[in-house]
């Protein structure tokens, strides 16, 4: 009997994998580092500009071969295994070499000398390279110390704002506020808030806050799946066939979180603006792809008035008439407005009858003017971001929402930005889903600051993100948003594994197959999918795959 039932589970799985990553992870709650690029210290001073000119070859390039079908399938041919397989290795490798990258090398260090195999701990020493704007070669000395002071310089320059990282009284009384509410959540009694939230009673902040900071993340979870179990169809998971068109990186608004902008001028760093032609060939190609949809969203760049996103618009719509324009944020909106001397009102009339079909969520982050303030000081301010959705929803336009955290806000500040959307989906009914991401600090200023422990307040701040608080903040989410129907899963941040075990935490919707992405990738996070690859993953998870359009309306079952 043990034989045959050796036999029947061998059948099934064949194979049977170990990954050092996971099990070193496991271990130790950091990542496996395999590979590092080393360069002469005397080279990065000779040749500043070479040097990071290097590095982005090197970050481009990896990205580059995950997206290669032929350089997928000549891995898979050397390794002898499938080209899926070959693609979910690659996909499943970061090439950011961050805070927890360097202490997970730094353990596997101290770890081989205890064990004899090295005589002593090497000591690496590390040469920031500003991948988004060449540093002189004095200021890249600077960054190699990476103390926090100068970082904190740094930063300062890079935002454009000589207060950003200040701890004001009016912010010492706004972080006292919120470490009391967080005290309070740590007083409920989590059992209450799940029954109250299972019997259809409408949890509040500190209700969510008890959840936040509990380690009961399966019963958590499985309170926010019987949840959106009764929201939307139980057998269903949806997903859509769309593609990122980011139409230019040229920004000037300088966020501290952003990897991919590029200053206006920059052209020789990868700066671009798209040309009409280009982005309707985009377009062409998705539809081609059974895509319906494009998200549709750029820089701040200041030589773009309204008649050129007019003009994007109509050329778009002449050649794809039912092609659905998700496009723009409420910051580029309002960076619009300004630039064409117009109301948000006026804006929104003007796109709408150009063609733009909806408003996503980008541009909100943390929704609380602290943490604003400090991660992008020239970007759209709460009630203003807020102000442009309403805008949009009172004119009948279908919008999101989103959360991207884990980067200066307090946990209790998650829970501020979660009321913000609540409040708002309460007079208007015009969120149709929510989506939250954990920020990717790869090659960008605020990682580099939080690296260093540089950031306000960072000593209040709650740890790292991981898949656990992914998968909690999720599962929350749902259950605090009780008046949004659809809950995203992020696995282009997270992964496709834990984007399909969100399926379990709330989530009814796998989002966006990504037929392009930019922005994330920038920061050294690259996942891939195909419809195959959902279908496969929804089906495992024992659900109906359905392909969507951006208004949730059926456009294939599988």
């Amino acid at each position: 009997d043990d034989a045959l039932a050796a036999r029947g589970n061998a059948r099934l799985a064949p194979f049977v994998f170990t990954d050092l990553g996971e099990r070193w992870l496991a271990e130790t709650g950091l990542p496996m580092v395999y590979a590092v690029w080393a360069v002469r210290r005397e080279a990065v001073e000779r040749a500043p500009a070479a040097a990071a000119a290097l590095d982005r070859l090197i970050v481009h390039g990896v990205a580059s071969f995950r997206s290669s079908d032929d350089a997928i399938d000549q891995a898979a041919a050397h390794f002898a295994v499938e080209p899926h397989a070959a693609q979910a290795y690659f996909d499943g490798l970061r090439y950011a070499f961050g805070r927890d990258e360097r202490k997970g090398l730094l353990r596997y260090l101290r770890m081989a000398s205890e064990q004899g195999f090295l005589a002593s701990v090497p000591q690496p020493e590390y040469v920031e390279i500003d991948d988004d704007h060449v540093a002189a070669p004095a200021e890249i000395a600077e960054l190699a110390s990476a103390d926090s002071e100068t970082l904190r310089r740094h930063y300062l320059k890079t935002v454009g704002s000589s207060r950003a990282l200040d701890e004001s009284p009016a912010d010492d009384e706004h972080v006292a506020m919120c470490l009391d509410m967080e005290a309070e959540g740590r007083a409920r009694d989590v059992d209450d808030v799940l029954q109250r939230a299972l019997d259809g009673q409408r949890i509040d902040e500190i209700d969510a806050l008890a959840l936040l900071q509990s380690d009961r993340l399966m019963d958590i979870g499985q309170v926010a799946h019987a949840l959106r179990l009764q929201k939307t169809n139980p057998d269903e998971i949806t997903f859509i066939v769309d593609r990122n068109i980011n139409y230019t990186n040229y920004c000037s608004t300088d966020c501290g979180f952003c990897a991919f902008y590029r200053r206006p001028g920059e052209e020789n760093v990868g700066g671009y603006l798209h040309s009409y032609d280009t982005i309707v060939e985009k377009v062409r190609e998705t539809v081609e792809l059974n895509g319906t949809a494009a998200l549709l969203q750029g820089g701040h760049n200041p030589d773009l008035d309204i008649e050129w996103y007019e003009g994007l618009f109509r050329a778009i719509k002449q050649a794809h008439p039912t092609f659905h324009l998700h496009a723009l944020s409420p910051p580029e909106i309002q960076h619009i407005a300004k630039r064409s001397k117009l109301t948000i009102g006026e804006v929104l009339a003007r796109l709408r009858d150009a063609g733009m079909d909806s408003l996503p969520g980008g541009g909100g982050e943390v929704l609380v003017d602290r943490v604003r303030r400090v991660m992008a000081p020239k970007k759209t301010k709460t009630d203003d971001w807020l102000g442009v959705m309403r805008t949009a929803q009172r004119m009948g336009m279908s919008t999101t929402a989103s959360m991207m955290y884990g980067h200066v806000e307090l946990l209790a500040e998650r829970v501020l930005h979660l009321q913000g959307i609540r409040e708002v989906q309460d007079e208007n009914r015009g969120f149709r889903s929510f989506t939250s991401w954990t920020f990717q600090p790869g090659g960008t200023p605020l990682g580099k600051l939080l690296e260093a422990g540089a950031a306000p307040y960072q000593r209040h701040l709650p740890p790292t993100p991981t898949p656990f608080t992914y998968l909690l903040t999720q599962a929350v989410g749902r259950i605090y948003l009780d008046n949004l129907d659809h809950v995203q899963s992020s696995w282009v941040t997270q992964g496709l594994k834990v984007g399909q075990a969100a399926l379990f935490f709330g989530a009814d919707d796998m989002g966006s197959i990504m037929i392009e992405e930019n922005v994330v990738s920038s920061a050294g996070t690259t996942f891939r999918a195909t419809t195959e690859d959902f279908v496969h993953l929804i089906n495992a998870a024992g659900f109906t795959p359905v392909q969507r359009d951006t208004l949730y309306r059926e456009v294939t079952r599988y």
